[in-house]
């Protein structure tokens, strides 16, 4: 399988660390993408990928918003990659991604598919929404993120939910950017949706949002699943894929604040 890694060339231990662990595996055929770095002096939004972000202002003072901005604009780096390719899908991961043996069983499952699909999720933060869901680990493989947001609402009562996110060590994350396999259609419609933006955002609200077609409004409980978990991983026991449904980027831009959980914006 084409697999994009995000790398800035200053990580080299990184970029080795990534290449031995993927040398197991003959289905994955790496090719590496350079990171955009939001910390590297004169770091400007408006001229890192005006054709992709014709619109983002020229300087971001608050530190932390330069680093996710930057993430995001390497996650489009790769979606416009694979848009210029002739490959019907590639796996998108970071440079911290940690395979796992499932790995060597992805072109098979994607292949066995028998539906359409924009993004899959393949890492290990799935997992543990999909168990509070109610979702059996090895049975309920392929899971509809809006599916799985609706379950984990059904089978956890908001209070938990609530306490959970306030809490300091929120066990609720998302599954995000550190590992999907994305259609060439994903990457058009997700290249579609970010062509307005103003400002940009953490990477995994914005492909959680895209995955389950939700608005903001209508989905107060949404900020609960983006806690990141320290045990980041690429494996198929996270898998949740997600048809695109019509995705409100007016809504996006307009309610989400940089760096706020959303219940804020």
């Amino acid at each position: 399988m084409k697999t994009y890694y995000i790398n800035r060339e200053v990580d080299d231990a990184r970029r080795q660390g990534l290449i031995d662990a993927a040398a197991s595996f003959e289905t994955l055929e790496l090719e590496r993408i350079e990171a955009v770095d939001g910390h590297r002096g004169g770091f400007s939004p408006a001229t890192a990928l005006p054709d992709l972000f014709p619109n983002l202002p020229e300087r971001i003072r608050d530190p932390s918003a330069r680093g996710y901005t930057a993430v995001f604009m390497s996650h489009a780096k790769c979606w416009r990659k694979l848009l210029e390719s002739d490959r019907p899908y590639a796996l998108i991961v970071e440079d911290d991604v940690r395979f796992t043996s499932d790995a060597r069983s992805l072109d098979d499952a994607i292949v066995s598919l028998d539906r359409p699909f924009d993004i899959i999720f393949v890492n290990s933060r799935a997992n543990r929404i999909m168990t509070l869901a109610g979702y059996e680990r090895g049975r309920d493989v392929f899971v509809p993120v809006d599916g799985m947001y609706a379950n984990l609402l059904r089978h956890q009562p908001a209070e938990c939910l609530e306490a959970s996110w306030v809490s300091k060590d929120g066990v609720l994350p998302a599954p995000g950017g550190d590992g999907y396999v994305l259609s060439r259609a994903g990457a058009r419609r997700l290249l579609d949706y970010v062509a307005g933006l103003k400002q940009l955002f953490h990477v995994d609200v914005f492909l959680f949002c895209a995955a389950a077609g939700a608005t903001l409004r209508d989905a107060p409980h949404l900020p609960l699943l983006f806690r990141r978990a320290p045990d980041i991983g690429l494996s198929l026991d996270g898998y949740v894929w997600a048809k695109f449904a019509s995705f409100p980027r007016q809504d996006i831009t307009s309610s989400v604040r940089a760096g706020r959980p959303l219940s804020e914006a």
